[in-house]
């Protein structure tokens, strides 16, 4: 809920003192104070001269007090300096409205917000926008709710306190974009189990996420399309898990499918998929391949 919200300030009050010239009073005395301080006080505002003459203005509208004070300005003269202004005023400012449901957080949203620690997204949220929370480098944690659709490019790179990232509930997802997590240095999981509506995994997506050891992509069944280098420089992603037919059969050389298995020691795949293609550089293991539904694959 962000509105309705009320802002309030009493007894205040501004002096600006010794203005020698017409252009100082202009941009020192008189707009800028409006404009940073008073506009919007219901009731207008006062200016007070040393000369003691006194001048009302509307500060409700924008407009009407740009008028105001052109025509006001054009009755100074040389005698009127020295001249000093203040703005002695009861200032309450009301910002009021509805009740509004946020449905996406759009472009660059939380930018280096660098001191935002972690953030729990609403479930009326169904897009996060390109760069929402690029270079928020103290972000530890972030809940992303089932109605999220779509994650945007950029929307997590260089969150470089990220640990883990739990997207298993997020059944609606259809696509993470290029370089949403790039850069994440300190993630080390992410639980992508229960997307199964997810399609494609943007280019560079995680790339050098250095400390990722695992990813889960069971569930995934619909997952077809990983882009380039989706998982580049992951050296330390030791165990993947794999749902989607496609992607099962086409890990043909070290970067496919973004050099998803490039580092990878262990792989698993579910057992109701027929491989006709064996992983590059897997072989099943031997010892014992049917766990907990998954045939398991080791490095040949």
């Amino acid at each position: 809920k962000i509105f309705p919200m009320t802002i309030e300030t009493t007894d205040y009050e501004m002096t600006y003192e010794n203005f020698t010239s017409l252009g100082e009073v202009a941009q020192y005395g008189i707009m800028k104070p409006l404009y940073d301080v008073v506009l919007g006080n219901e009731g207008g505002a006062t200016m007070e001269f040393n000369s003691g003459e006194t001048y009302e203005i509307d500060t409700t509208n924008v407009m009407e007090m740009d008028n105001e004070i052109s025509s006001f300005m054009s009755s100074f003269s040389e005698n009127s300096f020295p001249m000093n202004v203040s703005y002695p005023t009861e200032k309450t400012m009301y910002v009021e409205g509805d009740d509004y449901v946020v449905t996406s957080i759009g472009h660059s949203a939380f930018y280096n917000c660098s001191g935002l620690t972690s953030i729990t997204i609403p479930d009326s949220v169904t897009s996060i926008g390109d760069y929402a929370f690029q270079s928020c480098s103290g972000l530890t944690n972030i809940e992303i709710p089932s109605s999220v659709t779509n994650i945007g490019g950029d929307a997590f790179s260089d969150c470089s306190s990220l640990t883990s990232i739990d997207l298993s509930g997020c059944t609606s997802l259809t696509s993470i974009g290029e370089n949403a997590f790039y850069r994440c240095s300190g993630l080390t999981s992410i639980d992508l189990s229960g997307c199964t509506s997810l399609t494609s995994i943007g280019a560079s997506a995680f790339w050098n996420c250095r400390g990722l050891t695992s990813i889960d992509l069971s569930g995934c069944t619909s997952l077809t399309s990983i882009g380039f280098s989706a998982f580049y420089n992951c050296s330390n992603l030791a165990t993947v898990y794999i749902d989607s037919e496609t992607i099962a059969n086409g890990i043909t050389s070290s970067s496919s499918y973004g050099y998803l298995t490039d580092n990878a020691t262990t792989l698993y795949i579910k057992d109701t998929i027929t491989v006709t293609t064996v992983p590059y550089r897997f072989t099943v293991d031997p010892s014992g391949s049917d766990v907990d539904g998954y045939v398991k694959y080791i490095r040949a």
